[in-house]
């Protein structure tokens, strides 16, 4: 198999786990952590399903462009941009820095690694860092509020509260990111031979 095909079916696959894995991290944002509330949370909701919307459109689109078989290498990247994208949409809606949901930016991170090797990895993790970092920091100068809907105590939006998840969630990105980057260039030097 070539390395287009190799990577067209890798992208094949993480395009169909981004759907299933968008549409139960909302559906249980909506219906645990908001409790399926519509009257009670209309703005966080509807975040929350504009994002599946969102995220089945891309993957749509994605598909598309995959059956070209052309540019696989820079839609790969795009996949990873645009999942870190969703993923910082989900954390607004979640609970801002201190929402659980932060760990899906190092699961991109490890697709990343998977499609693209270490620049992959390198390349989320720096766009989800840069991505939770501005969401923070919006929070923190109070361009970025908390949804209307949610009580704000909810959301870190001082320095005081912000500085530990921030800090803790910018390590664990690293971390993921640079045993995915050695994980996948030493799988590459070996030939990819397990």
């Amino acid at each position: 198999m070539s390395g287009d095909e190799n990577l067209r079916g890798r992208l094949m696959w993480v395009t169909g786990a981004r759907l299933l894995v968008t549409t139960l991290l909302l559906g249980a944002t909506a219906f645990f952590y908001l409790r399926g509330g519509l009257a009670r949370y209309p703005r966080s909701l509807g975040i929350a399903f504009t994002t599946i919307a969102v995220a089945y459109a891309l993957s749509a689109i994605e598909a598309t462009l995959l059956r070209s078989g052309k540019r696989l290498r820079g839609l790969a990247f795009w996949h990873l941009a645009l999942d870190q994208c969703l993923w910082t949409s989900i954390v607004y809606v979640s609970g801002g820095a201190s929402s659980g949901a932060t760990s899906f930016y190092g699961l991109t991170v490890l697709v990343g690694a998977v499609l693209v090797g270490l620049r992959g990895a390198a390349f989320a993790a720096g766009l989800g860092f840069s991505l939770y970092g501005l969401l923070c920091i919006g929070f923190l100068t109070h361009t970025i509020l908390p949804p209307i809907d949610q009580p704000d105590i909810t959301y870190a939006t001082t320095r005081d509260t912000i500085g530990y998840p921030l800090l803790l969630n910018a390590l664990a990105i690293t971390i993921v990111g640079m045993l995915a980057g050695y994980l996948s260039e030493r799988l590459r030097q070996a030939g990819g031979a397990l």
